[in-house]
C-alpha cells in the first residue's frame, strides 16, 4: 500500500534571487521615476502614473535609455518581467515591475 503525504513550503523567509527585479505597489512610484505601462487604453484606460509612457514589451527598446528608475507595469508582472529583461542588457539606471491588474 502506498501513503501518500501532503507537505507545505513557504518563501516569505526566502533571500530575493540575485538576478531578478524587485516588485513596487503603485504608491512607490515617485514623480522622478520612467514609469511604462504595458497595459493598453482597453486594458487600463487610466494609466499607472500620470507620466506614464506606454508600449509593449516589444517595442520597449524604443524608450530613450535614461539612468532614472524605471518602473515597468503591466496587469499580472509577467509581461513587466518579459520586458524588463529585454530591457536590462543595455540599461543604464534600476528597474523594477509592477504588476498593477486591470484599471
Amino acid at each position: 500500500s502506498t501513503t501518500m503525504r501532503s507537505k507545505t513550503f513557504r518563501f516569505d523567509g526566502a533571500p530575493e534571487p540575485e538576478s531578478g527585479f524587485s516588485f513596487i505597489s503603485d504608491q512607490h512610484i515617485a514623480d522622478t521615476d520612467l514609469v511604462i505601462d504595458l497595459r493598453d487604453e482597453f486594458e487600463a484606460p487610466r494609466a499607472a502614473h500620470p507620466s506614464a509612457r506606454r508600449a509593449t514589451v516589444d517595442t520597449i527598446h524604443e524608450i530613450p535609455n535614461t539612468p532614472q528608475r524605471t518602473v515597468i507595469c503591466c496587469a499580472t508582472g509577467l509581461r513587466a518581467w518579459r520586458a524588463a529583461e529585454r530591457l536590462k542588457p543595455h540599461w543604464r539606471g534600476e528597474i523594477v515591475l509592477a504588476a498593477l491588474g486591470p484599471t
